[in-house]
């Protein structure tokens, strides 16, 4: 059950509690869920999950939708699963939607109803929602919001990012210019 050396899959304890379990108090037997609907009874010992496991069964009914099992096997996202939308199995290159990072599709939420906005970096990282996988300090937060990879985002909303500094602290200036 240890996570091989250079796979990418999501630990076990993890994958495990995503769907409801703790490793530690698992029951003898649980109902797996198959790739294609099936449902039956298994055992849940180590051996069982990492067969089952390698065979794409689940423990929750949710999982089975393939893009909802890849992220909970590969990526360990929840809001990835979508489980009312039409089903695709395959995805073109083409039709994909270009990668956000997280910290630009937080600041444009942040913004949506602001024009502007002044502060410290702890003021806006304790303004930010919790849990996006944004920077945990107000440096970091601060040295990545001004990466053209944020900065490009924002500029396409209207969003300008300035940092300016004071004899008494640094701060943050967002605006947002009139499209």
């Amino acid at each position: 059950m240890q996570q091989l050396k250079g796979d990418p899959r999501t630990n076990v304890g993890v994958w495990l509690a995503m769907q409801g379990y703790n490793r530690h108090e698992l029951p003898r037997t649980g109902m797996w869920y198959t790739p294609d609907g099936r449902q039956f009874e298994g055992k849940l010992d180590q051996r069982t999950i990492a067969l089952y496991r390698s065979k794409k069964y689940v423990l929750t009914k949710k999982y089975t939708h393939f893009i909802a099992w890849y992220a909970l096997e590969y990526g360990g996202r929840e809001w990835a699963i979508m489980e009312n939308r039409p089903e695709f199995d395959e995805v073109e290159e083409d039709t994909k939607a270009p990668s956000v990072p997280r910290l630009a599709t937080a600041l444009l939420a942040f913004m949506e109803d602001r024009d502007y906005w002044e502060g410290t970096a702890t003021l806006l990282l304790s303004s930010l929602p919790k849990g996006w996988g944004l920077p945990r300090s107000p440096v970091k937060l601060s040295a990545e919001i001004i990466q053209p990879k944020i900065t490009d985002v924002l500029k396409e909303h209207g969003i300008e990012v300035l940092r300016a500094r004071n004899y008494k602290q640094r701060t943050l200036c967002l605006t947002r210019h009139a499209s």
